[in-house]
């Protein structure tokens, strides 16, 4: 896969999660944004994920990461994953 398409999908995988936040119930909302990592950062853990992964699901794939990492309940993360674009 090319460090271009994997840039995109960080890209949008990062957007689309801040989007199912600010859509969210989540009462904390601009702490729990403020913990996205940057898209660099999201790049370097694509390019892991991305050799187990396909390209169609690398995206959600990146998004159930980024919201592993925010500290959620089951219930905020199963809301957030079904907001996310």
């Amino acid at each position: 896969m090319m460090n271009k398409e994997i840039k995109i999908i960080a890209e949008s995988a990062r957007k689309n999660t801040l989007k199912a936040i600010k859509r969210s119930k989540l009462t904390d909302k601009s702490s729990k944004m403020k913990l996205i990592p940057s898209t660099d950062e999201i790049v370097r853990k694509a390019s892991s994920i991305s050799k187990t992964t396909s390209l169609n699901k690398l995206e959600k794939t990146l998004a159930e990461s980024i919201l592993n990492d925010l500290d959620l309940t089951k219930k905020e993360f199963n809301d957030l994953i079904k907001l996310y674009g």
